[in-house]
């Protein structure tokens, strides 16, 4: 009745069945990005480390001064102190947990510190520091994260060790030594 008599009928039925699949894909979309988002706000937060991670090693010598360490240190901290938030259940958790949280984040990161003026120090190309300083982060968040939760046991503890020490071996035999 709405239809005026001069457009066929047949064009706006394919129409509407267009419109109604559009409408389901940004449903399943919507549904993706609103109720699974704490998977998808980790994968954000680890790949935001990464290019932390690289960022430091492409600009330069461990040398570089105070400032670019204690840049590094604060941008480690916000993204692992946001990332174990996440992991131990958002933001309605307890206050002793978010102390936890805090204290674990800030001694990762100043592990991290530590091990990229050493890996500075190393004739390693920039990829190559990164992705050892990424496995190491990311290994290091998880196994601070299972102890939050009180989740760590001797078989966790080996699994991440072996498969930290495994990558490590594999990009430190794959890498161009840098004199």
């Amino acid at each position: 009745f709405f239809v005026p008599r001069l457009v066929p009928a047949f064009p706006i039925g394919i129409l509407a069945m267009f419109a109604s699949g559009i409408f389901y894909v940004f449903l399943g979309l919507e549904s993706f990005l609103f109720i699974h988002r704490d998977r998808l706000r980790r994968l954000v937060q680890l790949i935001l480390l990464y290019f932390v991670f690289l960022g430091f090693f492409l600009t330069g010598s461990p040398e570089g001064g105070i400032k670019r360490f204690f840049l590094f240190f604060a941008a480690t901290f916000i993204l692992l102190r946001d990332f174990m938030r996440v992991q131990a259940g958002g933001p309605n958790a307890e206050t002793g947990l978010r102390a936890k949280e805090s204290l674990g984040a800030g001694m990762l990161s100043l592990a991290a510190m530590e091990l990229a003026w050493i890996l500075g120090l190393l004739p390693l190309r920039a990829f190559n520091a990164a992705n050892v300083m990424a496995s190491a982060v990311f290994i290091g968040a998880d196994i601070i994260s299972l102890s939050l939760a009180g989740k760590v046991s001797r078989k966790v503890l080996l699994i991440n060790s072996s498969v930290f020490f495994a990558i490590i071996v594999l990009i430190f035999a794959t890498s161009h030594w840098n004199p």
